[in-house]
This record gives structure tokens, C-alpha cells and sequence, in this order.
């Protein structure tokens, strides 16, 4: 499944695509992606714009990564170790499969975020970086 992302107005808000980004977290579950031993993500070509995918929690590796909740101060913002540490072990591999996207397109796509549980405080993270 490719979901079928709309452009909205920066700032707008569409129920459109957040249907197909909640079917994309859904489907993140049983899908190939990016994969460390702290986060799973996929990067998806919606041909007018890339949606970046972060699953939840599956299993007893991610939990771990859940409950490391002591804060750690990161550019002068506190902010979940787990989290943090799990992004930062995979972001460089999103940042490449999103260049490779945006060369193939020959052009600056946007890219949307997304992510469920777990994966929600990632794309955040993600997004961040």
C-alpha cells in the first residue's frame, strides 16, 4: 500500500492524510524498513511527497527502550534517553533513504512524519533532527 498524501497549506491540518499516515502505522507493523535493534522505520515514496513511518512497541527490545525514561539534557532540552538514544541510532539511514527519494524525484519533496506509540515519540524526535 502507497498511501495518496495531499499538499495542504503549510500549517493546514487534512484528515486525509492523517488517515493514510494512521493506515501506514498500521501497516509499519508487518513491513520491511530501516531496522536497528532500538527503532523500525519506513520510508515511503507517495510520489508528490515522502512519508516517514516509526512502528511502536513489539517487542521486549522496544519496551526496554519505553521504560529508559531517565531525561538526558540534549541541546539544552531535556529529553527521554530511550527515545533519544533509539532515533539517534537510526536517523542517519532515514536521512539517506530520503536523499535518495528526493534525487530520483529531481526535486525538494516534502516529507510528513508519523508514528504510533513508541514510533510517535520517535517521528517527533525525527523530525526535530
Amino acid at each position: 500500500m502507497t498511501p495518496t498524501l495531499t499538499i495542504p497549506p503549510q500549517g493546514a491540518f487534512n484528515t486525509s492524510n492523517a488517515h493514510q499516515c494512521a493506515l501506514a502505522c498500521l501497516a509499519i507493523y508487518d513491513a520491511a524498513g530501516i531496522v536497528t535493534a532500538d527503532a523500525h522505520a519506513n520510508v515511503i515514496d507517495c510520489g508528490n511527497a515522502i512519508l516517514v513511518v516509526f512502528r511502536g512497541t513489539k517487542n521486549i527490545r522496544d519496551l526496554i527502550t519505553d521504560v529508559s525514561a531517565w531525561r538526558a539534557n540534549i541541546e539544552g532540552t531535556m529529553i527521554h534517553k530511550g527515545f533519544y538514544a533509539s532515533v539517534s541510532g537510526i536517523i542517519g539511514a532515514v536521512k539517506q533513504a530520503i536523499d535518495n527519494l528526493q534525487a530520483r524525484a529531481f526535486a525538494r519533496l516534502p516529507v510528513m512524519v508519523a508514528g504510533h506509540s513508541l514510533g510517535g515519540a520517535q517521528a517527533m524526535l525525527a523530525a526535530y533532527r
